[in-house]
């Protein structure tokens, strides 16, 4: 009844709109100085400044009494109000930008708010998912150097203990799991020579959970997996011998609406056909590239997951073959390598809708012979960076970046080890930061050194390799495979041994807080 005496009819509007914010303040320690009176303002814990900043909201009001009615001469804000609107108003031009005019505008007494019992009702309609929005970005991963690291063996986290048991080839993460494929190895062999797939799924990457897969043939195995409109989709070879080694068998699809439920699907197109890697492309179709044999490369395309069509196919005499596959809104590329007597050059094709495809030409320079790229990853501009070998330079290590997937130029990698093996790559979502799993090693020495983890800093030409650094009990072992992401938490996965063998299985993860 206060509140609604505030001002008096002329800022009616004024009233309505803190009462739409179910401000319900309370009034005390009010003082009296003739006409004049002054008081502290406290609001209820249901206003929607209280709610977003996390704590009670004050204020002072001040006016004079005329003919027996109070009239406000000053009331300004929460303290934490203009931020609060600051905040809110940038999150409504970005995910309902239609809404803008109704919440900002005439009537106003601060900050182009407009002040409206229709512009408070409508704030407390979007308050919920505002508060999920501001605790996400909260939780978001900012700078690796502020990131909390924790180290998991495998055998604490529901994974087994050794190498030989599990051989993790991709992670992704969707609808809020992470998931792992690979495959199991045979008994005694740490070689790649396949026993069983292996399918792990876990939420926050701290426990593991197995998945069933009983309907799997012997020798079979997965290289990849990605989450689109229609849930998981895993990809690998059944019925073939060593991993990636020729005769290779049949291209076989695991599907999954949600990371609980999978099933096994063996499309008959895919008879001759094995998939290295899958991704799901912005249109929200799945691609995915491989090759049949050692001299056909090719192009599959599906809408579920389930039914694949050939969609572009690319040759050569004595080899060629893609390893990896990236799609954002500069379209679809997939990378990977074609041999020619004692040489060896990279491939890269782009499509910008994942049906029509070009090969990239490499005229430029950027893929000179004893070239080739592993992996490929949007960066968080829209653009693209690729990863890879490069068999005359001291690292071994290669690293080219596109705005568009078809203008590639070649990155001189500084690194301080003689030695660089890049893996698995991966772009925190939401932001422009790209990590390169991996392992180091010295020149001299015939295995890897240490495992490692880079941040892709692109500057004047070069690529650094800027190390991620973690204390002592954290250490990245042997060598880190791969990694995976989402927007609040970072998750690889490797081995730690002595060097000459990769050793037991090891979890990582991080998070902002």
């Amino acid at each position: 009844a206060l509140l609604e005496e505030v001002g008096g009819g002329s800022d009616q509007w004024f009233i309505e709109w803190q009462i739409a914010l179910r401000a319900e303040p309370e009034f005390t320690d009010c003082t009296e100085t003739g006409s004049s009176v002054a008081c502290n303002v406290a609001y209820g814990d249901d206003f929607f400044y209280t709610q977003v900043a996390g704590e009670p909201q004050k204020s002072k009001i001040a006016g004079s009494i005329v003919d027996g009615r109070f009239v406000g001469s000053e009331f300004p804000p929460p303290a934490g109000l203009a931020s609060i609107e600051a905040e809110l108003r940038v999150w409504i031009q970005e995910t309902h930008p239609e809404l803008e005019s109704e919440l900002y505008g005439t009537p106003s007494h601060l900050a182009d708010i407009k002040m409206t019992r229709e512009s408070g009702e409508l704030r407390m309609e979007l308050l919920e998912e505002f508060l999920e929005a501001r605790e996400l970005e909260a939780m978001a991963l900012g700078d690796p150097d502020s990131w909390t690291w924790v180290r998991f063996e495998g055998a604490d986290v529901g994974l087994p203990e050794e190498r030989a048991e599990l051989e993790v080839t991709a992670m992704a993460h969707g609808d809020g799991i992470f998931v792992m494929v690979g495959y199991r190895q045979l008994s005694g062999e740490a070689d790649g020579f396949v026993e069983s797939p292996v399918i792990r799924v876990s939420g926050d990457a701290g426990s593991w959970s197995a998945v069933d897969m009983a309907a799997a043939e012997p020798g079979e195995g997965l290289y990849s997996v990605a989450y689109g409109s229609d849930g998981f989709v895993a990809v690998g070879e059944s019925g073939g011998d060593a991993i990636g080694s020729p005769p290779m068998g049949a291209g076989v699809v695991w599907t999954s609406p949600d990371g609980s439920e999978w099933t096994r699907q063996m499309p008959e197109e895919w008879a001759s056909f094995v998939p290295r890697s899958v991704v799901s492309t912005v249109e929200g179709d799945y691609v995915a590239v491989g090759a049949t044999g050692l001299l056909r490369a090719s192009v599959w395309r599906s809408s579920d997951g389930v039914s694949w069509s050939e969609v572009a196919v690319f040759e050569d005499a004595e080899f060629i073959g893609f390893e990896d596959v990236a799609a954002g809104t500069g379209g679809v590329v997939a990378v990977g390598s074609r041999k020619g007597g004692e040489t060896r050059q990279g491939l890269v094709v782009h499509s910008s809708d994942g049906t029509s495809w070009t090969e990239v030409s490499l005229d430029s320079g950027a893929f000179p012979v004893s070239t080739s790229a592993s992996n490929v990853e949007v960066d968080g501009s829209g653009g693209f960076v690729a990863v890879g070998s490069d068999l005359e330079t001291e690292t071994r290590a290669a690293v080219w970046t596109s705005p568009d997937g078809l203008n590639w130029t070649r990155r001189q990698v500084e690194s301080a080890n003689s030695f660089v093996y890049m893996g698995d790559m991966v772009t925190i979502p939401g932001t422009s930061m790209t990590l390169v799993s991996g392992a180091l090693a010295e020149a001299d020495q015939p295995w890897v050194e240490s495992g490692a983890l880079w941040r892709v800093a692109v500057s004047d030409g070069s690529a650094s390799l800027v190390p991620l650094t973690v204390s002592e009990d954290i250490s990245f072992g042997t060598w880190v495979t791969v990694v995976a992401a989402s927007e609040t938490q970072f998750v690889a996965f490797g081995y730690d041994g002595d060097g000459e063998s990769w050793g037991d299985i090891v979890v990582w993860t991080a998070s902002a807080q």
